[in-house]
């Protein structure tokens, strides 16, 4: 998605202004307050302390004893709210009239400050959610500094709070930039002395105190007033249900500690989140959509013929199983019907919804892409995310000539060229449906997950199947495991993991092996699961598919559950990374985990193997006599032959986003391996990884993308499968 950068709104404003630093980083379990010193010149306690127009703030931080933290050790930031803004804020509590039943007052014993600071248990607790939502950083001294100059729009900044602060940066804003909504504005811009630099941390003046959002995606979405109609069909529905947890219920086993990872401490707790892509209702009635009941009209119309193209799979109630896929209900049927899975309303609304947080800066990510302009490529990202209609994916395309994302874009040959080194002709990549843009700058954050505002219709239909997705399509692993999304690794930064920490690692994560939902572990005492995390900014960084990947070591074995496909004839590819510590492993499939009833994919794959080793035959394409005319395509199908392919030449090291040596496609970091072409069903697939060395128990596995490639792209016709 466009990174926006803070010296455009600054340009646009006064211009000139000079601006300090912000450090950003993640937030940490619970800082530590045992090195208190003296240090030589001011902490952010200090500054607290002497400033009168942060007293009011100030206070609460020393009602939450967090004082004592932030005149210790540490590298914090604090975005701290004036006096007006505490005011302000604790007026709203005292006579939030919507809590007066379940928690009067917002626990206040009075108006004002003095109602927090009464020391009664409820104001105590509600003093230290404050103070925690406006601190990011944690006790680590040596953690990397982020000038305001590099905030980027969309980026999210998790606070000690556990939930995340979200950046937006608008160009036509007179104030810069502001956090979440209803939005607050950091003061810094328009006087930039508000901003502080103290020996253990930076001071941001903010406008507001941050909104503390404890409404759940679908009573958010409810009291955002303006999705009245779609909140409606997702009440009616019950899939609003659904969407009520918070984290899961899980006691841990204990991961194998390393020197270079963080270890999940067994009393972690996990995140759970959802996202709700919604249609507000002025896209509804520019529809046609004007009542609960027009869209259950809508939705009959474009779901009454489903099972022509939709597979469900997962009718297991008898009274779905009676009735046809997409089945209509007449307008006044009682909600028992809206229930039912197979209904129509409720699959419209279902395709709408996410088990997982989607955050804003991961939906589609520039991070390791190749710029436009570069060996043919235009800049675009994708990605594909699995709904909560079962085995439905939606499409989400990162457009960079408009720096827009939208869904379900549809392009005629997606994939396919009629050239070498290029997506293609224009000609041969007819626009049929421009897709639905998603409103970014409007996404709100609520206590579990994300809502975004759409501008058109989202439908699984038969052009989604037929169409849209009748592409190469590549999922990153990461993108498949809810634990990922959920809990802030997914696009995490080194810098970010290690304040999480507390230590100094931070490169990679090791989880305990009962961590996923989706992750099967067959043998634990031989088996680490992790991830590579994405470097920070100006660092060497991993040759990888946006960056970060699932990553483990050990006497693997174990399996993952595979994305969701529509229905049709595949080739399963995956990434594959040749060298000397990644040992050799066996591939399975299987329609469930259970590891009797998957089959063997070919031959073990030795990770051994040198790159130009004949049963690979890797040749650096870029270095060949002829590329200028050939591009490497003879070379491409003598590997093909052998199971191989070169890595994507969209994919680059992000710290060498303009150094071609560094192109996937040039390098030996990343090659593909073709597992079968076979058919698949639109259901459940896992895939089975084991070490077959089992004298080797320091291998190392990595799980970067998987490739889903249609047979009729692979063997078309008319055209090739672009390289990218």
């Amino acid at each position: 998605m466009e990174k926006k950068n803070i010296l455009n709104s600054v340009m646009q404003m006064a211009g000139g202004l000079a601006v300090g630093a912000v450090m950003l980083s993640s937030c940490s379990a619970e800082p530590d307050d045992s090195n208190l010193y003296t240090f030589t010149g001011f902490t952010v306690a200090e500054y607290l302390e002497q400033n009168a127009n942060l007293s009011s703030f100030n206070q609460i931080v020393k009602q939450a004893n967090y004082d004592r933290i932030l005149s210790s050790y540490g590298s914090y930031t604090c975005f701290a709210p004036t006096n007006a803004a505490i005011d302000k804020y604790l007026d709203s509590l005292y006579n939030d009239a919507t809590k007066e039943v379940e928690n009067p007052h917002n626990g206040m014993d009075a108006p004002g400050l003095n109602g927090i600071l009464t020391g009664s248990a409820k104001a105590d607790s509600l003093c230290a959610d404050i103070v925690k939502f406006h601190l990011a950083g944690g006790s680590r001294t040596d953690a990397t500094s982020i000038t305001t100059m590099d905030l980027t729009d969309k980026k999210n900044i998790p606070t000690l709070l556990g939930r995340s602060i979200i950046v937006h940066l608008d160009s036509l804003s007179i104030h810069g930039p502001y956090l979440n909504k209803p939005w607050v504005w950091i003061e810094n811009l328009s006087n930039p002395t508000e901003e502080k630099t103290a020996v253990n941390g930076i001071i941001h003046v903010i406008s507001s105190v941050i909104p503390r959002e404890n409404d759940v995606v679908a009573t958010r979405l409810k009291k955002a007033g303006r999705f009245s109609i779609f909140s409606e069909a997702l009440e009616r529905t019950g899939l609003a249900d659904s969407l009520t947890k918070t984290k899961k219920d899980m006691t841990y086993e204990k991961c194998n500690q390393v020197s270079d990872h963080w270890c999940l401490p067994e009393d972690f707790e996990s995140k759970v989140q959802y996202t709700i892509f919604a249609e507000p209702d002025e896209v509804l009635k520019a529809n046609g959509i004007n009542s609960f009941d027009d869209l259950v009209a809508y939705a009959n119309s474009k779901y009454n013929n489903a099972q022509t193209w939709y597979d469900y799979m997962n009718l297991t109630d008898d009274k779905q199983a009676r009735q046809p896929l997409g089945h209509t209900v007449n307008t006044g049927t009682t909600d028992a019907d809206f229930k039912l899975r197979n209904n129509a309303l409720n699959m419209f609304v279902a395709y709408h919804l996410m088990p997982f947080g989607l955050a804003p800066h991961v939906l589609t990510t520039e991070f390791c892409v190749v710029p436009a302009g570069r060996h043919g490529w235009t800049g675009d990202a994708y990605d594909y995310y699995a709904t909560m209609l079962p085995n439905t994916l939606v499409k989400a395309w990162y457009v960079n000539k408009d720096k827009k994302v939208y869904l379900n874009r549809y392009i005629a040959n997606n994939t396919l060229t009629d050239g070498l080194e290029t997506v293609g002709s224009a000609s041969m990549h007819g626009v049929i449906y421009a897709g639905n843009e998603v409103d970014i700058d409007n996404v709100e954050n609520p206590l579990n997950g994300y809502l975004y505002p759409l501008k058109d219709m989202l439908v699984y239909d038969s052009q989604v199947k037929n169409g849209v997705l009748r592409e190469r399509i590549r999922i990153d692993w990461l993108s498949v495991l809810p634990e990922i999304m959920n809990n802030d690794f997914r696009g995490a930064r080194t810098r970010e993991i290690a304040s999480r920490d507390g230590a100094n690692t931070g490169t990679r994560i090791r989880f305990p092996n009962n961590f996923f939902d989706y992750v099967r572990v067959y043998n634990s005492s031989n088996t680490n699961l992790g991830m590579n995390v994405r470097v920070n900014d100006g660092d060497k960084s991993y040759s990888l598919y946006q960056g970060d990947s699932f990553r483990g070591s050990g006497t693997a074995d174990f399996a993952i559950k595979l994305p969701p496909v529509p229905e049709g004839d595949y080739e399963l590819r995956v990434d594959f990374t040749l060298a000397a510590h990644f040992g050799m492993v066996q591939y399975y499939i299987g329609r469930t985990n259970d590891p009797n009833d998957m089959e063997a994919l070919d031959i073990p794959m030795d990770c051994r193997m040198d790159y130009d080793d004949p049963r690979v035959g890797w040749t650096n394409a870029l270095e060949e006599e002829n590329y200028d005319i050939d591009k490497g395509f003879t070379t491409d199908k003598d590997m093909r032959n052998r199971g191989w392919l070169r890595g994507a030449l969209s994919m680059v090291r992000q710290n060498e986003r303009t150094n071609e040596s560094f192109y996937v496609r040039f390098t030996t970091h990343q090659i593909r391996r073709i597992l079968t072409k076979r058919h698949f069903d639109q259901g459940d697939y896992w895939l089975r990884v084991k070490s077959v060395l089992p004298n080797y128990p320091d291998a190392v596995f990595q799980l970067d993308y998987v490739e889903f490639v249609p047979l009729d792209v692979v063997q078309n016709a008319t055209y090739l499968e672009d390289m990218y």
